[in-house]
C-alpha cells in the first residue's frame, strides 16, 4: 500500500510535470472548442494531483507535513467526489429517465474513460498521501532514551 521512499523522490520531482499536464488539460475544453466533456475534469485531479505533490516534496525534511498530507486529502476529496458524483447523475438521468434507445455517444464513452482514469490518478493520490503522512509521522515521533540506560 504505502510507497517506497524512491517512489515518493520520483513523484516529488515530477511535480511541476503534474501541474503543467492538468493546466494544459483545463485550457484544452476552452481552446479546442471540444466541451466540457474532453479532459476538464482529468485535467483538475491531475493538478490536484501535482500541487498535493508539490505541497509534500520536502516530506523528509520537514516535520508535521503529515497533517499537511490528510488536510490535503480532506480538501479535494470533496471536489474529485463532486466531479464523480456529476458524471454518475448524468448517465443515471439519461438511461433511467431518459430514452434508453438512443445509441451511446462518443462524448459519453470519453466521459466515463475520463472518469476512470481520474480515479486512478485520484487513488495514486491518496496513495502519495498516506505514505507521506505515515513517513513523515515517524519523524515526529520522539524518540526512546532507553539506549543508554538499564
Amino acid at each position: 500500500m504505502l510507497l517506497s521512499d524512491d517512489q515518493l523522490d520520483r513523484v516529488a520531482a515530477r511535480c511541476g510535470w503534474y501541474i503543467a499536464a492538468g493546466a494544459i488539460l483545463i485550457a484544452l475544453p476552452f481552446f479546442a472548442n471540444a466541451g466540457w466533456y474532453n479532459g476538464f475534469f482529468l485535467g483538475i485531479t491531475v493538478l490536484c494531483y501535482g500541487v498535493c505533490c508539490w505541497k509534500l516534496r520536502k516530506w523528509r525534511s520537514e516535520p508535521g507535513l503529515w497533517m499537511m498530507a490528510i488536510f490535503l486529502v480532506l480538501f479535494f476529496t470533496p471536489l474529485w467526489a463532486w466531479g464523480e458524483c456529476a458524471h454518475g447523475a448524468e448517465l443515471v438521468e439519461r438511461y433511467w429517465h431518459g430514452n434508453r434507445a438512443d445509441p451511446i455517444t462518443w462524448n459519453e464513452i470519453m466521459l466515463s474513460i475520463e472518469a476512470t482514469v481520474a480515479l486512478m490518478v485520484y487513488c495514486r493520490l491518496l496513495r502519495v498521501a498516506v505514505s507521506i503522512a505515515v513517513k513523515n509521522r515517524r519523524i515526529d515521533e520522539p524518540v526512546p532514551e532507553t539506549a543508554g540506560k538499564r
